[in-house]
């Protein structure tokens, strides 16, 4: 029996399953809208962006300056088809599986 190497996908929908407040129990079209370096410092203003439901400002983020830590911002609905955004922690680091950083309900 041949072992399924996890995806990044798998990680990412592993980490809302075991963290949502939504009671999210299957996770549909999961999409991403942004990938990025990760600057802490403008994370707030992504955060008003994905409030507003802003995903063509989002789109046009500048994908900033090299480092090794990135940013995802993803897309998805639940079993009842409501919508949520999910941004994604990842580094460089081998031993840094994926991390859900914020889930927001839209």
């Amino acid at each position: 029996m041949r072992k399924e190497i996890p995806t990044f996908d798998s990680y990412v929908i592993k980490g809302i399953l075991a963290n949502n407040e939504f009671n999210i129990k299957n996770i549909q079209g999961l999409e991403s809208i942004k990938t990025m370096n990760l600057d802490r410092t403008s994370y707030p203003e992504i955060g008003e962006l994905i409030k507003k439901k802003d995903f063509k400002a989002i789109r046009e983020l500048p994908i900033g300056t090299r480092s090794s830590e990135y940013l995802e911002i993803m897309k998805f609905s639940d079993q009842k088809n409501k919508e949520y955004v999910v941004t994604v922690y990842s580094s460089d680091e081998l031993s840094q599986d994926p991390q859900v950083i914020d889930l927001f309900q839209l």
